[in-house]
């Protein structure tokens, strides 16, 4: 394993910060690589597959090994070796990851909670699962395998576990191995690339661009307009496969990425790998490609299953699902492949073929997945080619098991392909069109946009009533609950009836304390199917709270009716009747939420605790925190929320040391102290509010609205409390109250100096205020404070050459920083800028760099400096000398992290290189580098990195020279 380490500041200034706050980043690969780093591994076994599954590693099945085909399904690394590549920087490839929410998600890389399971069909299970921070939403993903079949089931939860609404999409990532023989052979007829691009599928312009071996730049292909339910794919030459079944109404999503053949791509081979193994992924979503995000209501919940499993023995497929998979093939003009693989034994089937409706060729077919069957029978290509085709498999009673099904071809069909949805918005767009545009910034988390266009909508249509409850919503989320109340009532004079407004002033009424007007709001959306389970589930809280557990039973019971699958409510449920000492109705509920629903639960196992404190019970608790001090505070936060303090305090308690307030998180002791104060305890709360002040600070990222009001109440009672200050606008920022949190940022300072606290402050200024001078000034007193974190000197590096600094000042920083990639990137780049070509290639040369997806800083650097050198020595007459730096400048060192591109523009050195060739008498060698030079690919239009014209300037200047030479 090569190791990380985590970046000590808030990832809140763009960045993918909408999706990684309040998690740190992990962008710092470490080395050398710790050959003694175990990882708990969960095995599912059965006569037909082995399968490896790393819970501390995002829950991500590692190893699939097909014992029918005596090989691994997937691409099993054998190194554990991060690239900067995931939403946090830190991703592996191999097997399958499962990512919700956003691709290569905030906890794929870090350890996930898991549970196993031996189920009453025989069959064992693994869940594997978190509760993700930003959104509070819960996700998990149960592996089973079946004692008689040999593929892996995979049942997937996403649940929207809190009080606004949820943007996500989710992608199932495999990772196959790549070879020359690689084919990808998806069920479509068109795919469409995410810089929207279209392609007739497989061929396209002559190429068959579903193998590998033809795509020779890094791409990604979506399948668009497909009605089928299953893609996969298979090696020629080894003749084994994989395959994936699932509804396609409920998972549409069939993409593959590929880095490519050229060098470009095969240098993540090396980064990825110790073995320089490529790879391709075959991913499965519930969207149809990855720029479309979905929403998920408050409470809701979306569950599909997959199936994935290999296949061998039958020369390709052409049709899949759970139970078996059939391919029927050409086989020259004169003949006919039959072939079929199966998940199960089946004996006594029969293999039908039909054309136009006639039987064309029947026969017995005995399949398992050691046993595939593989026929070629006397049937010319031409007796089906342009017919309706089927070929049916029925098991020994005559059941279907599969039917593939080809209608005959209509040169009169009309194509039309489905679109992922771009709304476009201008001056003359409706108040309806400008707020369907805001809602899809809303899924991107554009939230200044979603903003920017409601009010456009406001402009056209002042009364506009979504449009008002859409901002509502916005500012709620925000904690502004003051302006939500504005627009939501606002909504309500436009249209009286509007579930969404009522349902959102129902939140932000009970924030603001008026519960007589919350209570009406929730009432008011009993008829909407939209908000109804949510307001009765709102009102049950408010019940609770108040002490009336009786009448939160019945609201908790009404809300379950029209949502059954809400496990909070259940959690709830079962809380109340608890108050109600109906102890055994209790466990019963939670008994079976966690056997049928949420397995993983963390309410429900604190409930079973409160109902039988014994060791047993608090171990089986503390398992579901799995040493994460944030999973223990949303249980808190869930206790608080409907007023059981007494609750609160006791499961914060159960953290190992707080009992004894030894050090722990110290929103953990802020938590504690702001509950006592609730309960009356004062004396205690300020004990503990003092204490919460000296816990260590770092990797402190509050995210929680209630840690608003906490957070406030602690500098209530201590005002010169620095850290709080710092939380407060640390929180305040993530919230996009920006100059909130810029001044409790400076509250903060003036009571304690802090190097994370100075880089916010400075990077606010920076990004938000665009105060280069004051920025400057932060990240000065931040070194100063922190002189090892290479972060700071490279972004105020940044800052500098914003400035237009000299760059003698830049160099002169970069010069005291510690060394990392980022650091000596920028440094070899100012000293070309410098024409220091010897130093610059010695610091290219002397470590290994980290580049992100589609970054590139060090190769520009080593391309100039050793063209720069060359010619400095063509100038003074040293030819061999100035050859052998010309024709390093068109080489791509693996230390770069940079391979080089089927599109390279390096003429520059390709020419110069000629004219030096030619001068030492080497004509051949110029006419090659000429050639080489006058060749170079413009870079497709229509990708996005495209230069104008496909070419850089420079490249095109010297492509032209060499055309002429």
């Amino acid at each position: 394993t090569y190791p990380i380490r985590e970046d000590p500041n808030p990832p809140l200034f763009g960045d993918g910060d909408p999706w990684v706050y309040p998690y740190p980043k992990q962008d710092e690969i470490l080395r050398p690589r710790d050959e003694g780093r175990s990882y708990r591994a969960v095995v599912l076994e059965n006569p037909y597959l082995k399968v490896t599954v790393l819970p501390q590693l995002g829950g991500r099945v590692y190893s699939a090994f097909d014992k029918a085909a005596g090989r691994e399904i997937y691409h099993k690394v054998e190194v554990i070796k991060p690239a900067l590549i995931g939403l946090r920087g830190a991703w592996i490839c191999g097997g399958i990851e499962f990512n919700f929410i956003k691709g290569h998600h905030v906890l794929t890389f870090s350890p996930v909670d898991y549970l196993k399971r031996e189920n009453p069909d025989g069959s064992v299970s693994v869940i594997v699962g978190a509760m993700e921070r930003a959104s509070r939403a819960c996700w998990s993903v149960t592996l089973t395998l079946h004692p008689d079949r040999a593929y892996i089931q995979a049942d997937l939860k996403l649940y929207n576990r809190y009080r606004y609404r949820l943007d996500f999409y989710q992608w199932s990532n495999s990772s196959v191995v790549a070879r020359e023989d690689l084919r990808l052979p998806y069920p479509t007829e068109y795919m469409l690339s995410s810089g929207r691009r279209l392609y007739r599928f497989p061929i396209q312009g002559g190429a068959d661009i579903s193998r590998w071996a033809t795509t020779p730049i890094a791409h990604d292909f979506f399948a668009i307009g497909c009605e089928k339910d299953f893609m996969g794919v298979y090696y020629d030459d080894l003749d084994v496969g994989m395959v994936h079944y699932a509804n396609h109404h409920e998972d549409p999503g069939k993409k593959y990425f590929t880095w490519g053949t050229d060098d470009a791509g095969r240098i993540w081979d090396y980064i990825l790998t110790d073995g320089d193994i490529p790879y391709v992924e075959p991913q499965a979503g519930c969207v149809v490609d990855q720029s479309t995000f979905l929403f998920l209501q408050p409470h809701q919940v979306v569950a599909w299953r997959e199936y994935w499993w290999g296949v061998h023995g039958m020369k390709g497929f052409v049709e899949v699902n759970d139970k078996a998979a059939l391919n029927l093939a050409p086989l020259g003009e004169d003949r006919t492949l039959l072939a079929a693989n199966s998940t199960y034994p089946l004996e006594g089937g029969t293999l039908r073929l039909l054309i136009d409706g006639q039987v064309a060729h029947q026969t017995r077919c005995d399949v398992s997945p050691y046993r595939p069957f593989c026929r070629e029978i006397a049937l010319p290509h031409a007796a089906w080619r342009y017919a309706e085709v089927q070929l049916v498999l029925v098991d020994a009673q005559g059941q279907e098991v599969i039917r593939y099904h080809q209608p005959a071809p209509n040169i009169h069909r009309k194509v039309e392909l489905p679109q992922p949805f771009r709304p476009q918005v201008d001056a003359r767009s409706s108040a309806e069109e400008l707020a369907i545009a805001a809602n899809e910034a809303e899924k991107l988390r554009d939230y200044a946009r979603a903003e920017e266009l409601y009010r456009r909508a406001l402009a056209v249509d002042p009364g506009y009533a979504r449009a008002h409850a859409h901002l509502g919503a916005l500012y709620s989320r925000q904690g502004l609950y003051r302006r939500a109340y504005e627009e939501l009532t606002a909504a309500l004079r436009r249209d009286p009836d509007l579930g969404l407004a009522h349902y959102h002033l129902g939140i932000v009424c009970r924030e603001l304390g008026d519960l007589k007007a919350a209570e009406m709001h929730f009432w008011a959306v009993r008829l909407d199917p939209a908000f109804n389970s949510q307001g009765f589930y709102y009102l049950g809280e408010m019940a609770l709270a108040q002490g009336d557990a009786r009448a939160a039973e019945g609201f908790f019971r009404r809300s379950l009716d029209l949502n059954r699958l809400h496990a909070k409510a259940h959690g709830m449920l079962a809380l109340a009747l608890r108050k109600q000492g109906r102890t055994q109705e209790a466990r019963e509920i939670l008994e079976r939420l966690l056997a049928e629903l949420e397995p993983l639960d963390v309410l429900a196992r604190a409930e079973l605790w409160w109902l039988e404190p014994t060791e047993e019970r608090a171990k089986a608790l503390s398992e579901r925190f799995g040493g994460d001090p944030q999973v223990l505070l949303e249980l808190a936060s869930d206790y608080a929320g409907v007023g059981h303090w007494a609750e609160a305090i006791g499961v914060l308690r159960t953290w190992p040391g707080v009992a004894q307030e030894q050090p722990a998180h110290p929103l953990i002791y802020y938590y504690l102290a702001y509950y006592h104060d609730k309960v009356g305890d004062q004396e205690l709360a300020r004990s503990f509010y003092r204490l919460a002040a000296q816990m260590d600070p770092a990797y402190v990222f509050p995210h929680r609205l209630e840690e608003l009001d906490i957070l406030g109440r602690a500098l209530e009672v201590n005002p010169a409390d620095a850290r709080a200050w710092g939380y407060l606008g640390t929180l305040l920022y993530a919230l996009r109250r920006y100059d909130e949190g810029l001044e409790a940022w400076r509250k903060s300072l003036a009571l304690e100096d802090s190097a994370v606290m100075h880089r916010n402050l400075g990077k606010a200024l920076w990004l938000y205020k665009k105060d280069l001078a004051g920025a400057k000034a932060e990240y000065e007193r931040a070194i100063a404070r922190n002189g090892g974190d290479y972060r700071l000197y490279a972004e105020l590096y940044d800052i500098l050459a914003e400035m237009g600094a000299p760059a003698e000042e830049r160099l002169a920083l970069l010069e005291k920083a510690p060394q990392h990639g980022r650091i000596q990137a920028r440094l070899a780049a100012l000293l070309v800028e410098l024409k220091h070509w010897d130093r610059a290639i010695e610091v290219l040369s002397a470590m290994q760099f980290d580049p992100y997806e589609g970054e590139s800083l060090t190769r520009p650097a080593y391309y100039q400096a050793y063209v720069g050198r060359g010619l400095a020595r063509y100038e003074r007459g040293d030819l061999r000398g100035a050859l052998e730096d010309l024709e390093r400048a068109l080489q791509y060192p693996r230390n770069l992290g940079v391979g080089k591109s089927y599109y390279a523009q390096d003429s520059k050195a390709l020419y110069w290189a000629g004219v030096v060739a030619e001068k030492l008498g080497d004509l051949a060698k110029a006419r090659a580098y000429w050639e080489e030079g006058a060749n170079i690919r413009p870079w497709p239009q229509e990708d996005p990195a495209s230069p104008r014209g496909g070419y850089e300037p420079e490249a095109r200047y010297y492509k032209s020279l060499c055309l002429q030479r």
